[in-house]
């Protein structure tokens, strides 16, 4: 994943960064299915890299089972979907 701004603008994001990101999309997805209406729709978009897959497949049945969806966005800003 590629930083887009301040003094880490074009450096690879750490691991402790990507899993920071995906804890607080995933929580932050949580709390809008929660708080939408029945039947909402709520994705989360994240960036198609190695370290993202790698949290995410560690918790898809659970991402799944919440009826979550993920989005990896590529380098172009293209959902692979």
């Amino acid at each position: 994943m590629l930083l887009r701004r301040g003094n880490r603008y074009r450096k690879t994001a750490t691991h402790s960064q990507t899993f920071d990101r995906v804890a607080k999309g995933l929580y932050t997805a949580f709390k809008m299915k929660e708080a939408g209406p029945p039947g909402v729709r709520v994705a989360l978009a994240v960036p198609d890299s190695r370290l993202f897959r790698r949290y995410l497949e560690s918790v898809t049945l659970g991402i799944e089972a919440a009826g979550i969806g993920v989005l990896l966005v590529g380098d172009e800003g293209r959902c692979g979907c």
